[in-house]
């Protein structure tokens, strides 16, 4: 081998240890991400929801600080809450608790808000039978007729069993109860009118 080939040979060494070297640094953050999300069950089951939605409304996440999750086509922003099944006390009682609401000031800018609710097959049949989880969708403007008034942030809680419920909030709340359909009919026609206003604006500008 001649000092040219040795040299080629050397760079390349140098160039896969350097790819290396930051494929390595890459795998450590998302380790230290994986970490946190184990350790913290709560933020792994929101970015869950808002995953979720994002992918009916086909529509982009918000950036992490973001006063809302989701930016629709037409320019309107959605927060989306996901709750995993609780239980209050340690009773055999069942419901979801849905925090930060409103936010640390209580300013948080959306439009919509989805209340997303992991189902419980074996305590309650559920009408809307295709789907694992419980939608509620609400425009900002009837949030305060479901939230306790309690601290700044918010928080919505509801009993899994609308005949059980007896806070009025929690009785409010489930009229805002939509089925899987209708929450992708929802974000579908917001889509549909998004476009045939960007084709209306073209139109116009010809």
């Amino acid at each position: 081998m001649n000092c040219v080939e040795c040299k080629k040979r050397d760079k390349k060494i140098k160039i896969l240890q350097h790819q290396l070297s930051i494929f390595k640094q890459k795998c450590r953050e998302l380790q230290n991400k994986l970490n946190e999300l184990i350790a913290h069950p709560t933020m792994l089951a929101g970015i869950r929801g808002e995953e979720l939605i994002a992918n009916i409304a086909k529509a982009a996440r918000a950036k992490q600080g973001a006063p809302y999750d989701i930016k629709l086509k037409n320019g309107e922003k959605v927060e989306v809450k996901f709750s995993k099944i609780t239980y209050p006390n340690r009773t055999n009682s069942k419901r979801w608790v849905w925090n930060g609401i409103t936010g640390e000031r209580g300013d948080k800018g959306y439009d919509y808000l989805v209340l997303i609710g992991e189902k419980d097959n074996e305590y309650y049949k559920y009408e809307d039978d295709n789907s694992n989880y419980i939608f509620f969708l609400l425009r900002k403007k009837d949030i305060k007729q479901v939230i306790a008034p309690r601290g700044k942030r918010g928080y919505i809680f509801l009993n899994i069993l609308p005949q059980t419920t007896r806070s009025p909030y929690g009785k409010k709340l489930w009229e805002f109860k939509v089925s899987k359909e209708e929450i992708y009919n929802f974000f579908e026609n917001i889509k549909v009118t998004s476009q045939k206003v960007r084709a209306n604006s073209k139109n116009g500008e010809k």
